[in-house]
């Protein structure tokens, strides 16, 4: 039990991982110029395969979220997968008729006010993903985007882009609390010996001695052992 108390007060390990955000903001709006610029290809195929890109997109950051080859626990694969999956941004429909309307001026001003805000809001520790798409707005009203329908768009890209990137890590979790009972030094108590004298306080952490090993039982009196 003295080693319990100490893994007990051990809290959850959240481990935070480098999310490649930023490669889905450059993979979207590489797309979103190579789309663009092709005039076989009526509005109405572009809005289906933007629609199609959007989904092959977070799909593909869902299986490989990092850019390394980091190693990590099942667990935490699947933590990953489940906290991504569950605080997916869906693009508004009427985003996807306004997008190959913009020009390539556009695309290429677009493209570095989402990547400069992206960073400022996915520079923390990051658990849940709506509270930095609220600031999204703010940030973009302040960039040097003057068009509306491209803060509009850039907006909902950074929303897209902007997910968890801290995860709760349970093999962590259970080695922190697996060390902090390792830690716990034994006491070892000699036969016949007083553990605390007849009227002495009865401190928090001698309550605890007294409990580890078992003498506050209310049936037997211990005090000729305890002095």
């Amino acid at each position: 039990e003295a080693r319990q108390a100490p893994r007990e007060q051990v809290e959850d390990v959240y481990t935070r991982i480098p999310i490649r955000y930023v490669e889905v903001i450059e993979h979207t709006f590489s797309k979103m110029s190579q789309l663009n610029n092709d005039e076989e290809l009526s509005n109405a195929d572009k809005v289906e395969i933007y629609r199609t890109f959007f989904n092959l997109e977070f799909e593909d950051l869902v299986s490989r979220p990092t850019s390394g080859k980091n190693e990590y626990s099942e667990a935490l694969v699947s933590e990953i997968s489940k906290q991504l999956t569950d605080q997916k941004y869906r693009i508004p429909e009427e985003i996807y008729y306004k997008l190959p309307g913009l020009g390539q001026q556009q695309i290429i001003a677009m493209e570095s006010s989402a990547i400069e805000i992206a960073n400022r809001l996915m520079g923390g520790r990051i658990t849940n993903a709506e509270e930095p798409r609220a600031k999204v707005a703010e940030q973009v009203l302040a960039s040097n985007l003057q068009n509306t329908t491209a803060r509009e768009i850039v907006q909902e890209i950074i929303r897209f882009a902007i997910v968890p990137n801290t995860f709760y890590d349970q093999a962590a979790t259970m080695e922190a609390r697996q060390q902090a009972e390792e830690a716990v030094e034994p006491i070892y108590i000699g036969k016949n010996e007083v553990i605390v004298q007849k009227g002495e306080p009865i401190t928090p952490e001698l309550y605890q001695l007294l409990a580890n090993n078992d003498l506050l039982r209310d049936s037997t009196n211990y005090w000729p052992v305890l002095g």
